[in-house]
């Protein structure tokens, strides 16, 4: 799921390995349909609404998500004591997207397959948390460094 290493700084290697706990409880609460513990403590706010939004859209739509992402080329932006934003490239390419009344697959759209993602983060309980997030994809050019 995650390419590249954790920065040497001590402060960096926090949120990093706060982003990659909360991505993971992100990511189990979308397959399981339901949020995970202890998902409510890696992500909040605006990031917990969108969340419990994609998982409601699912379930009304019958929609199953299958496989697994990888980010990569995950940089730190804008580190203060209290807020960070992470902006990650997300590979879909091993995701899948099926009804589950037939099991069968929608089509990738090759515009929604390579990603940039920007998570805002914040101080929560003692460690980062998700506060937010945007995603761009084509044909916004700034997505363009995650194409392959």
């Amino acid at each position: 799921m995650f390419v590249g290493s954790v920065p040497t700084d001590p402060a960096q290697a926090s949120v990093i390995n706060d982003f990659r706990e909360a991505q993971v409880l992100y990511n189990k609460s979308l397959l399981a349909q339901h949020l995970v513990a202890p998902v409510t403590q890696f992500v909040i706010g605006r990031g917990l609404l969108d969340l419990t939004g994609a998982i409601t859209v699912d379930k009304q739509q019958g929609l199953a998500i299958s496989g697994t992402d990888q980010l990569f080329l995950t940089k730190i932006v804008n580190l203060s004591a209290n807020s960070v934003t992470v902006t990650t490239c997300d590979n879909q390419s091993k995701l899948t997207i099926a009804q589950q009344s037939t099991g069968n697959a929608l089509p990738n759209p090759p515009d929604k397959v390579y990603l940039l993602e920007n998570w805002r983060m914040v101080q929560h309980s003692g460690h980062w948390a998700i506060s937010s997030l945007s995603i761009i994809s084509l044909p916004d050019p700034r997505a363009q460094i995650c194409q392959p």
